[in-house]
């Protein structure tokens, strides 16, 4: 064939089927070799020492803190946050006619650089005789910019396994610390140190409507958990409503969906699960990722972050006829009554109204509720009164809440 109707045709080609529509698929990266660092694009295989595939599917949730570039610095800031998460990456791997996809759960620095032993995250994983590592994930989420999915990479490095053994697609075991984040899918199990509390995913029901579709009523995603305290296990569930994200934003009271329940001296609390279904497709048990926190019952709840006000500075106690109740709530009291061990309200009001002069901060609400009813009450905040206290709410009147956003407190008239 001349060559000028070899180039002819290929113009003509490249002509249609970019006039068509068509979407072209990237070409694989080829061999690969065995150790050699390897930037994966998404949806774009790379062939490993000319014996198996991996190929970048997607990132499942990245709830690293975003960080921010500021004026003389050579790399990105992170930013103040609550709590930062772990970014979670699905890679499949093919060997020969076997399929599986991985899911890596990784911490980052700012440069997408993965830290290593790092509780809850599971950097490096196993498939038949390889060994797969997550090195970076880029981009870091920056403040103010939107999340791109087509715009990631994963760098990962594959080696082959010493000696033979069993697929283990994550570590049975992951060390964890008792009031942090704790991540594990099906099977795997925590141990607290120092307490030695074992505690192990045994199952997951997942009935929450798929995004985008239509439903009559607001399903749940409930999880056993099997504790083991002393040689003895204890199975526990827990439950509730979540986002789309799969973080859990509250109990459904009608049913068992509740995100507390209590095992022994500890106190489990379900942040998330995920991923959350999708139409027409039932998520793989091997893909479920469950994230809570195990607390020592004598361990005080977290609070927001407030004004660092000395105690000594506080204002006199103002009781105010003109003024309201300081609305005042308990998560300790919460877990105690949905795990059927307490009977104590989880929310209650001062009985005297207060004067404003007297919450000129979060802290100084919190100092009042431990006043009245015990250390592990604290102020109610805007925030409480449509989730985790939403169900026990009084029917009538007018309290003091803190809005965090005002930073001031607010009255707040039940039924609102």
């Amino acid at each position: 064939m001349p060559h000028h109707f070899v180039v002819l045709l290929l113009a003509l080609l490249t002509v249609f089927s970019g006039s068509s529509g068509m979407a072209i698929t990237p070409s694989p990266q080829h061999n690969i070799e065995l150790g050699e660092s390897v930037m994966l694009q998404r949806n774009v295989p790379a062939v490993i020492d000319e014996s198996m595939v991996i190929t970048f599917e997607e990132i499942l949730t990245d709830g690293r803190c975003p960080a921010q570039l500021l004026e003389g610095s050579d790399r990105p800031v992170m930013m103040q946050c609550t709590v930062s998460l772990p970014v979670e990456v699905a890679i499949a791997v093919r060997r020969g006619d076997t399929v599986e996809r991985l899911t890596f759960r990784v911490d980052t620095d700012t440069l997408g650089n993965v830290t290593a032993d790092v509780a809850g995250t599971t950097p490096v994983q196993r498939s038949g005789g390889y060994i797969i590592a997550v090195e970076q994930v880029l981009p870091y989420p920056m403040v103010d910019d939107e999340r791109d999915d087509t715009a990631f990479t994963v760098t990962a490095r594959v080696t082959r396994a010493e000696g033979e053994g069993p697929v283990t697609p994550a570590p049975a075991s992951i060390p964890a610390r008792l009031g942090e984040p704790t991540t594990l899918a099906i099977s795997q199990t925590a141990v607290f140190q120092p307490s030695g509390v074992k505690v192990a995913v045994a199952g997951i029901t997942d009935d929450r409507c798929p995004r985008s579709t239509p439903c009559n009523e607001i399903a749940i995603v409930v999880v056993e958990l099997d504790v083991t305290m002393d040689a003895e296990t204890t199975r526990v569930s827990v439950g509730g409503v979540t986002d789309a994200t799969g973080q859990v934003t509250g109990p459904l009271m009608e049913t068992r969906g509740i995100p507390w329940a209590q095992a022994g001296d500890y106190a489990i609390e379900l942040i998330a699960v995920i991923p959350y279904p999708q139409p027409g497709a039932d998520t793989d048990p091997a893909d479920f990722a469950v994230t809570f926190v195990v607390r020592a019952r004598e361990q005080r709840q977290p609070k927001p972050e407030a004004s660092p006000t000395p105690t000594s500075a506080l204002p006199v106690l103002a009781f105010d006829a003109s003024g309201y109740p300081l609305l005042c709530v308990s998560e300790r009291a919460l877990v105690d009554l949905a795990a059927g061990v307490g009977d104590e309200p989880p929310i209650a009001s001062t009985p005297l109204p207060i004067g404003a002069v007297s919450l000129v901060s979060a802290a100084a609400g919190d100092e009042i509720c431990a006043m009245f009813f015990g250390d592990a009450a604290r102020g109610a905040t805007v925030s409480d009164l449509t989730m985790s206290f939403a169900a026990y709410l009084p029917a009538a009147g007018t309290f003091w809440v803190w809005d965090t956003d005002a930073d001031a407190a607010v009255p707040w008239e039940a039924g609102q």
